[in-house]
């Protein structure tokens, strides 16, 4: 048996501010309900060779 799920949410904001927002790493854990923390391994922002690592919580484990 298929599923097929689709979730729509309305933000009242320009796409740029949210694009600028959710494409941040360091917001991850305030809009991605399993991601706890963010750490990087390169000093931000985001530039070409950054590297980070992203702490998540799924089904009860951290990984």
């Amino acid at each position: 048996m298929d599923v097929d799920v689709a979730v729509e949410a309305l933000i009242p904001y320009p796409r740029e501010v949210v694009a600028s927002y959710a494409g941040g790493p360091g917001n991850a854990p305030q809009w991605y309900a399993d991601i706890v923390s963010v750490h990087w391994q390169t000093p931000p922002p985001v530039a070409v060779g950054s590297r980070m690592e992203f702490e998540a919580r799924f089904l009860g484990r951290r990984r």
